[in-house]
């Protein structure tokens, strides 16, 4: 039996990343100049970071997608950030 609750573990997993990576997020500098960074596989483009946003401050996302369309990834991105 194990003396590490399971829950206890995923409660921690979900915070990690705002706890370690948020107060540093001004030191991300995409090529948009945004908190961002890009990132490409075979068929897949990403960008991944942290969007300042009107209603909500500041907000982590993740955009992935499997075409050679890179400039989409940007696109998205201004349109989350009009849209919160």
């Amino acid at each position: 039996m194990s003396a590490v609750d399971p829950g206890c573990l995923a409660g921690s997993r979900r915070d990690v990343p705002e706890v370690l990576f948020e107060p540093h997020a001004d030191l991300l500098r995409g090529h948009d100049g945004g908190m961002n960074k890009t990132g490409t596989m075979e068929g897949v483009r990403t960008l991944a970071g942290y969007a300042d946003t009107s209603s909500h401050g500041r907000v982590r996302f993740v955009i992935s997608l499997t075409s050679n369309d890179g400039e989409m990834r940007f696109r998205l991105l201004r349109a989350i950030g009009s849209g919160l």
